[in-house]
């Protein structure tokens, strides 16, 4: 005679394991800091490119954050909004400042995320959207056009 689980212990077993991968992942999110791990670059040393891990995938994307004269800004941050997992339910917020070289580096992506990623550059209240699309190349340089003059605030 075989003995037959009752459908709510085996609901609760698996409530208790996913709590358990939560909390795990979650002290190691903590241990690497909430953002990854962040290297940050000396200004005026064109080598050391600033890098942030979002620790998801084998993919990575270099933003080079120009003027509209086509010159590096340097200290212009530069954010994205990942959207990963099943259902996009998991969610991954990354920001780094550019080099002197106007230059970020994102690296540890995934490209089975939500695509494309709009990865937004933002300078003194000006602001660029790049859209990239990690599944069609896993590993991208884009530029990012900051306008001359700032956004104006939105009627009402």
């Amino acid at each position: 005679m075989q003995r037959r689980q009752n459908p709510l212990v085996v609901l609760m077993a698996v409530i208790v394991f996913g709590c358990a991968c939560a909390a795990q992942n979650s002290a190691s999110q903590k241990q690497n800091g909430p953002e990854g791990s962040q290297k940050s670059a000396e200004p005026g040393s064109s080598e050391k490119v600033p890098e942030i891990n979002g620790n998801l995938g084998a993919c990575s994307v270099e933003i080079r954050v120009i003027d509209s004269a086509g010159k590096p800004v340097y200290g212009a941050q530069v954010s994205v909004h990942i959207r990963y997992g099943f259902g996009g339910f998991h969610r991954l917020d990354l920001q780094i400042g550019t080099n002197s070289d106007g230059l970020a580096r994102f690296v540890g992506l995934s490209n089975r995320a939500r695509m494309p990623l709009s990865f937004y550059a933002d300078y003194h209240e000006r602001e660029t959207v790049v859209p990239v699309d990690l599944g069609q190349n896993c590993h991208q340089k884009q530029d990012a056009a900051i306008p001359d003059k700032p956004a104006p605030p939105p009627q009402e």
